[in-house]
């Protein structure tokens, strides 16, 4: 009875950290435009927060909060109308992950920006034929940076702040 107490003590103790582990992604409802010369004429930022806890797995007790600022890119040759998934390069803003997988489209109207795309599910690496809906899919508000030429960027959108 006593190893018994022991081995449900031990799995309760070592299940605290996923218990008690979150990690909670939330995106800003404004998407960045900066000029480019990488893959595309201009690049869009797609910002989100990231908030977690329990980030040591080696240490169950480990109740840390952890926050940060996250990105990912769109690189398109055009901020008018639909820009469809051949014309868009998809990137993580930390490391080198460069993607032309993707399929859908990117639509910009008046200020605002839709996103509709999927991305492959991957296996041991591998692409399969089974595609996901992009996590930040939806329509946000368009913010240029200072430095984009007036006359290609879409009426409405805001810039920047000196």
């Amino acid at each position: 009875m006593r190893h018994l107490i022991a081995v449900v003590f031990a799995l309760l103790i070592s299940g605290c950290g996923l218990l008690f582990s979150s990690y909670n992604v939330k995106p800003y409802d404004e998407i960045n435009v900066f000029p480019s010369s990488s893959y595309g004429r201009y690049v869009l930022q797609v910002r989100y927060h990231v908030t977690r806890r329990g980030g040591n797995v080696h240490d169950i007790t480990d109740l840390s909060k952890f926050e940060e600022d996250v990105s990912e890119l769109l690189y398109v040759n055009s901020l008018q109308g639909k820009v469809t998934a051949d014309a868009i390069v998809y990137k993580l803003f930390r490391g080198d992950t460069l993607s032309r997988a993707i399929r859908g489209y990117v639509e910009f109207d008046g200020g605002f920006v839709t996103i509709n795309l999927e991305k492959p599910i991957y296996e041991s690496g591998t692409p399969t034929n089974n595609w996901d809906a992009y996590r930040f899919n939806g329509t946000y508000r368009l913010k240029l940076a200072p430095n984009l030429s007036s006359e290609r960027t879409p009426a409405g959108a805001a810039q920047f702040k000196r």
